[in-house]
């Protein structure tokens, strides 16, 4: 026999309080959807008869093309992969897609599924079933979201197939304010074939690029009182990731690119975000009296470092505009962790 709980764990109250606060978020989420490429999309041609994998070649598959491409306009992105199954390892690491998505601010639709095999196209599109799943690698760290991942377990993949699937995401965050803040990798640790980006913005709209480690060269073309920039590469030199270097070291090249036109303009973005919510309750207001009551701003500064950690636990519920936006002191406060 099992005797009923006398009080909910603190461990159990915040999985309980995530799932509402997730749920809420989510329940006009549909189920990701079939459907054609938007309109916009630049279609990409890659060699689908390349035989001989690279020497460079360390995994079972083979990446033969990788295409971006971001509309501002529309604010969706669009994603297409093409890659080679060359031997019985890439059979196991290709039969299953990862996508992920934030349905609190985007929805997910996929446009292509098929497998090329001895010159014949296999469309597994309609047949595809897509499985929604909820990754929980930051619960440990005490770090909730409301990310989902599509999976993708395919059937039927054979040494020699190459697998093509192209999606798309519609939304960006909200708390960006209309922003573009994206990056590009230039460079990779895999072999790849054909690399492809497009940027498309509206046309009074002025685009920032920094390039780290490979300067590359964009062309731009106005359409539709849009300005769509474009860019492509094939067989990108590729780089050896080293064990053991700092986290913050990135040894690919890439490149940053933004609606943003200096760090003064993300600065005063980023503190409107921090303008509300910052009155204190009246018992914190008490408390932080009782510390400047101190004699010395060393108690004082060592008194409130205390009552952080002794009070208020770290706990982040990183759901839609809150990935950036902190919630108000009182709420804080109020649930005693933050």
């Amino acid at each position: 026999t099992h005797a009923p709980p006398q009080t909910m764990k603190p461990a159990a109250f915040l999985h309980l309080f995530a799932f509402l606060a997730l749920a809420a978020v989510c329940h006009a989420q549909e189920r990701p959807q079939k459907a054609p490429a938007p309109d916009w999309v630049t279609p990409i041609h890659y060699t689908a008869e390349l035989d001989n994998p690279p020497d460079t070649l360390s995994s079972g598959t083979w990446y033969l093309a990788y295409s971006e491409q971001i509309n501002h306009v529309a604010d969706q992105s669009h994603f297409h992969f093409a890659l080679k199954v060359v031997n019985q390892t890439g059979v196991e690491d290709a039969s299953t897609i990862t996508i992920d998505f934030n349905p609190s601010f985007e929805t997910f639709s996929l446009n292509r599924l098929r497998v090329l095999r001895d010159g014949e196209e296999l469309d597994r599109l309609d047949t595809q079933k897509i499985e929604i799943l909820r990754p929980e690698t930051d619960r440990e760290r005490l770090v909730y979201s409301n990310s989902l991942q599509a999976h993708l377990i395919l059937e039927d993949i054979r040494v020699g197939d190459i697998i093509e699937y192209a999606y798309t995401l519609a939304g960006s965050n909200p708390v960006l304010d209309g922003h573009l803040d994206y990056t590009i990798s230039t460079q990779w640790s895999v072999p790849l074939a054909y690399q492809h980006a497009t940027v498309i913005v509206d046309a009074d709209t002025r685009l920032v690029f920094k390039d780290h480690g490979q300067p590359i060269k964009w062309s731009a073309r106005a359409e539709h009182g849009s300005i769509r920039y474009e860019w492509e590469q094939r067989d990108p030199e590729l780089v050896h990731y080293e064990d053991s270097v700092p986290f913050w070291y990135v040894p690919y090249a890439y490149t940053e690119i933004t609606t943003f036109p200096s760090w003064n303009a993300v600065a005063s973005w980023g503190a409107a975000l921090y303008a509300e919510g910052s009155e204190l309750p009246e018992e914190l207001k008490a408390e932080t009296r009782r510390i400047a009551r101190l004699d010395s701003p060393s108690e004082q500064i060592i008194a409130a470092l205390r009552f952080c950690q002794d009070e208020i636990r770290y706990t982040s519920i990183s759901i839609g505009e809150h990935n950036y936006k902190p919630y108000p002191l009182s709420s804080v406060y109020e649930r005693r962790f933050g």
